[in-house]
């Protein structure tokens, strides 16, 4: 019996082990296709799509103090971002963790190259985005973006 029990939770331990880091390979990979489907619906001007990425609640904070709360004042602050601009983001995520409560804190960087205002724009920062799991999907419940 003792036998059988060791060699049940030997074989529990080598799931557990084998599982673990092809979790961390499918949720990386998955955070990669969020991102660049981010770049995309950005690159695309598509609200709709780029509020689809937030829950409810979620919060957008800059690094010049503006602030949105909920879907309707992040969909009014992107809209606003793409009045009389024409810029382009590329985004590159640089690591990520699991917190406890299963929410994963996602860091990385951006650069937006174009026109906004008539200006030529070429700026380059950092972000942190909180994503929270929803019905299955990950979306971003916090998102802070820096500038450098």
């Amino acid at each position: 019996m003792k036998k059988s029990i060791s060699i049940g939770l030997f074989c529990l331990i080598i799931c557990t082990l084998i599982s673990v880091p092809l979790y961390a390979q499918d949720l990386s990979a998955e955070l990669a296709t969020i991102a660049k489907n981010y770049e995309k619906a950005y690159n695309d001007r598509d609200v709709a799509s780029l509020v689809a990425f937030y829950t409810m609640d979620a919060e957008r904070i800059f690094s010049d103090g503006r602030t949105f709360k909920g879907k309707k004042e992040i969909a009014a602050g992107i809209e606003a971002d793409f009045t009389d601009s024409q810029l382009m983001v590329s985004i590159q995520n640089s690591s990520y963790e699991q917190n406890p409560d299963g929410s994963i804190t996602m860091l990385g960087t951006y650069q937006l190259k174009g026109i906004a205002g008539g200006q030529a724009v070429d700026v380059s920062g950092k972000y942190t985005n909180t994503l929270k799991k929803v019905s299955g999907k990950w979306l971003i419940s916090k998102s802070s973006l820096v500038s450098d």
